[in-house]
């Protein structure tokens, strides 16, 4: 039976995170099904093997803060449902970028 839970990582430097998370997505795509790796902004997003921008991967809108109710809007029967289904990690890298 898998184990389920919310793990956080935090490192020094920004670069150790990245290769940190890549190498945990590796492993993981090497042993289960699927991994989806995403980030908060498109910046980390393209930093991570196949990452994407969690607006993309959830739908959740970009205008959360003026909706009185802010949800994501994936249709049960959509492929980003089955997607998500059938992920055995989610990888949320929420670095925030800067210059």
């Amino acid at each position: 039976m898998a184990t389920l839970g919310v793990y956080s990582l935090w490192v020094h430097r920004e670069e150790q995170a990245e290769y940190l998370l890549n190498l945990i997505l590796a492993k993981v795509k090497l042993t289960v099904s699927f991994a989806l790796a995403c980030a908060s902004s498109g910046i980390a997003a393209m930093l991570l093997k196949g990452g994407r921008t969690v607006h993309a991967a959830f739908e959740i809108p970009l205008d959360v803060a003026f909706k009185d109710s802010p949800t994501c809007t994936v249709p049960k029967r959509s492929s980003t449902a089955t997607l998500l289904a059938e992920c055995q990690l989610i990888v949320w890298d929420d670095t925030q970028v800067r210059f």
